[in-house]
């Protein structure tokens, strides 16, 4: 029996945030199956990144915008 969209949706949101975690990054790579030959040195790169940007943002450095001028933004755009 094949599954539907709408039940293999149903199924993974019933799935415990780490296990959803974990089924978006198998998901995500089959739109790139080439392996990522050294995931250790992503992950650290990215950790980097997020390090430099939360730093950014507690310094001031960063302009923030806050979430519901964003998304009233989008809505008059897309409706």
């Amino acid at each position: 029996m094949k599954a539907t969209l709408e039940q293999v949706a149903e199924e993974a949101l019933s799935l415990s945030l780490t296990d959803r975690s974990a089924l978006t990054k198998i998901l995500i790579q089959t739109f790139d199956p080439t392996p990522v030959e050294d995931t250790a040195e992503v992950e650290q790169a990215w950790q980097v990144e997020v390090e430099k940007r939360v730093d950014e943002i507690i310094s001031g450095r960063a302009k923030t915008i806050p979430a519901e001028d964003v998304f009233a933004q989008l809505r008059v755009k897309y409706g």
